[in-house]
């Protein structure tokens, strides 16, 4: 439902991965290292969502396997492997690659390493002439988690030096009013970016 703002900076969309990955990264914990001599990864998995991941481990190529392996130890107990090419995923990665053994990569070195990453590209995108990245959040109704959750990512696009604004509509708006919104928003200078906080009432 949520329309993204042709205009909106690439740091936005950084910024927006960012607001999922700070609470889950401040929990990530070590993971064994991987010592079996064959490739764990079959296949990567996507839309895992940063909060389900409770560590992270990485396996650089060898004799055991001829590709790196980024494996995620899930609050489950199941683990997940991640796209290695995924650009957060491999820029974290290629530094941190120097030896042939597994590296446990620290999630609250890898959230600091990205806020600071973005806030460096918004100050740059400011200092060219353009205007502060204003990402715009669309909330609907009285759900305590959403509330909770919309409070974490205003409080995270601050920290970058990403405006930010809460629409608060109750929980019985309709579809056609809450596309008007989208709709004045796309045509708002101001605005960078849209984002409606799922889930909506009665979906």
């Amino acid at each position: 439902m949520a329309r993204t703002a042709p205009r909106a900076p690439r740091l936005l969309g950084a910024a927006l991965l960012l607001l999922l990955l700070v609470p889950a990264a401040r929990r990530a914990a070590a993971a064994p290292v991987v010592t079996e001599l064959r490739c764990q990864c079959l296949q990567t998995v996507q839309g895992i969502h940063p909060k389900n991941i409770q560590s992270v481990k990485v396996t650089q190529s060898g004799p055991h396997c001829t590709h790196t392996e980024v494996i995620a130890t899930l609050k489950n107990g199941h683990e997940a492997c991640l796209n290695p090419e995924a650009p957060m995923v491999k820029r974290i990665i290629e530094k941190m690659l120097s030896k042939h053994d597994a590296i446990i990569i620290s999630g609250t070195e890898m959230a600091k390493q990205i806020q600071k990453e973005i806030q460096r590209g918004v100050e740059s995108w400011i200092s060219l002439g353009n205007r502060r990245p204003h990402l715009s959040i669309i909330l609907v109704g009285d759900n305590p988690a959403s509330h909770t959750y919309v409070r974490k990512k205003i409080r995270a696009a601050s920290a970058v030096g990403i405006r930010s604004e809460i629409i608060l509509k109750p929980k019985d708006v309709s579809q056609e009013e809450l596309l008007d919104i989208t709709d004045q928003l796309n045509i708002d200078p101001r605005v960078s970016g849209i984002l409606v906080q799922l889930p909506l009432p009665g979906t």
